[in-house]
């Protein structure tokens, strides 16, 4: 698993010092699974050069929540077509649909363009490019996903 640091203007960081120009710091399952978010966060900014440089302007934005039971820590949640033109289709069972609070979409610039909660969101007026997706549920947990919009 991958802990992604993101800055606010919507860019990665993450660099440890054994690896060459990496957009991500590598944390294994377990670590994830067994931390705390405030643990995770300071052993991120230990770990990587550049987070630990920049922290206080960054966050993470896809940690496992550990007393989280839905399925969907598992890949449940798809989305299709990926490259999509017009409709992106959500899949989410009915019990997790339930528990879904929001469905935000934020473009490039790290910039919030549609909040929604529909299993079929209408993409017809967004500029070409690449999305990300984020699923927040009542129970705290958030899921990452992305797409293109060709």
């Amino acid at each position: 698993m991958r802990a992604v640091i993101i800055d606010c203007n919507g860019m990665s960081y993450g660099q440890k010092s054994s690896e060459q120009n990496p957009s991500y710091v590598s944390i294994s399952d377990e670590e994830i699974t067994n931390l705390e978010l405030k643990e995770l966060s300071e052993k991120l900014a230990k770990d990587s050069l550049t987070a630990k440089s920049y922290w206080s302007q960054m966050k993470v934005i896809y940690v496992e929540n550990k007393k989280s039971t839905s399925k969907t820590d598992n890949g449940a949640i798809q989305i299709y077509p990926n490259p999509t033109s017009n409709y992106l289709n959500i899949d989410l069972d009915d019990a997790d649909y339930y528990d879904l609070q929001k469905i935000e979409i934020i473009n490039v610039l790290g910039q919030t363009v549609n909040v929604d909660k529909s299993k079929i969101i209408d993409l017809r007026d967004f500029t070409k490019g690449y999305y990300t997706i984020k699923f927040y549920f009542s129970f705290g947990y958030v899921v990452v996903k992305s797409f293109v919009k060709m």
